[in-house]
């Protein structure tokens, strides 16, 4: 879905394995990272308000 781009934005954290946490949404707006989310249906993606506003 998306493109893999290896960053350390998370101190102390670790890369998961690619399909590790298949219910986790990628929200890309331009181009880039905009927020996450969860899937909880094949339609519904819940995520923050302020990621839609």
């Amino acid at each position: 879905c998306g493109v893999y781009h290896q960053e350390n934005r998370i101190v102390g954290g670790q890369p998961s394995l690619p399909h590790r946490y298949p219910w986790i949404a990628r929200l890309v707006y331009e181009g880039k990272f905009h927020c996450g989310g969860s899937l909880l249906t094949n339609d519904y993606v819940l995520t923050a308000a302020h990621c839609v506003r």
